[in-house]
């Protein structure tokens, strides 16, 4: 997972993330339910090829399939 600062801080971050959760709770990967403890923020074009931090840009995804995705594929409709 990326280490990078989140435009906004942390405070931000969790702001996006509990609002993206409010919409759709679930890994946009796997298809499991995500709480606030479990969701991470998901870059569909990842941030190290060029994406930035646009909502457009941004779903939600469990910890392991954001990690085990790196820089791999964008994210497919579903």
């Amino acid at each position: 997972m990326c280490n990078y600062n989140f435009p906004g801080g942390p405070r931000r971050k969790r702001w996006i993330r509990r609002s993206m959760l409010r919409v759709w709770p679930w890994c946009c990967w796997c298809g499991k339910k995500l709480d606030e403890a479990s969701a991470t923020i998901e870059h569909i074009i990842p941030h190290g090829c060029g994406g930035g931090h646009e909502r457009e840009n941004l779903t939600l995804a469990c910890e392991p399939c954001n990690s085990n995705r790196g820089m791999g594929d964008r994210v497919q409709a579903a």
